[in-house]
């Protein structure tokens, strides 16, 4: 169902723009200054995330300094249909944010704009795609 809204956003920024069916459309999302759906997806679960008070980061949880110290914990879990839940993803989602991003969790209109900005810039077709992307600024 989300490619069927992807294709129709694709189509409809072609449109906009008057060029060819064939013509890429990540350039076209950044000419428009608008996210693709998986982006917004993404937006909307890093913002729930960010509103839901009730996650422990992981020197909550151990008394050992790390490096991921300030990241949240998430639980462990065997089940998939857990693990592509909201709360499950939208940690690892969070975890994996660049630290520039991730650092102004305490500001909820610059954390906005920093991701909106960062998703826009690069137009990810996928939520993979933004996985591996924030996996490599790291």
């Amino acid at each position: 169902m989300q490619d069927v809204f992807f294709w129709v956003q694709k189509n409809i920024a072609r449109i906009m723009l008057g060029v060819s069916p064939r013509c890429s459309s990540i350039y076209l999302f950044r000419k428009l200054d608008i996210l693709t759906f998986p982006c917004l997806n993404i937006v909307s679960l890093m913002l729930f995330v960010h509103n839901f008070n009730n996650f422990h980061t992981n020197s909550c949880v151990r008394e050992i300094n790390t490096r991921y110290m300030k990241q949240f914990h998430r639980p462990v879990v065997i089940l998939s249909c857990y693990q592509m839940g909201v709360y499950y993803s939208g940690i690892r989602i969070f975890n994996n944010l660049p630290s520039i991003i991730s650092d102004l969790r305490k500001d909820k209109s610059r954390f906005r704009a920093a991701l909106r900005s960062c998703l826009v810039l690069h137009s990810f077709y996928s939520i993979e795609e933004i996985l591996e992307y924030f996996k490599n600024t790291n």
